[in-house]
């Protein structure tokens, strides 16, 4: 178990996960001031800053963090409910294909999954 900056770091040399659970979107932070100087510029041009800015680079980051579970046939749990009520769920769920969307837990899912190594 990690957090998402460590799996990012470490990504390239740590064997893919079965399981990676992400808790929260990647959206990039205002605290951080090359962050908030981009935004503070789409601000000034009148520009949707989120949409053209937050959301790509979340989404981006994203597809880079699951890229080797994918390769590994791992399994990739979203759990942040944003994705179901706000306007760019869609987009995030696009990004995320081919996925599946449940609201339980489907045991079957990870039947093939080897959970040995946590005992």
């Amino acid at each position: 178990m990690a957090g998402w900056e460590f799996w990012r770091e470490h990504q390239r040399v740590l064997p893919a996960p079965q399981l990676l659970v992400i808790a929260t979107l990647p959206i990039p932070s205002l605290e951080n001031p090359l962050v908030a100087g981009r935004v503070a510029h789409y601000k000034q041009q009148r520009q949707d800053w989120f949409r053209l800015y937050l959301l790509p680079e979340a989404l981006s980051e994203l597809q880079r963090a699951i890229a080797p579970v994918r390769e590994s046939r791992g399994v990739v749990a979203l759990l942040d409910n944003r994705v179901n009520h706000r306007s760019y769920g869609q987009q995030v769920l696009t990004a995320l294909s081919p996925m599946a969307r449940i609201n339980y837990i489907d045991r079957s899912l990870f039947n093939h999954l080897d959970f040995s190594v946590l005992e």
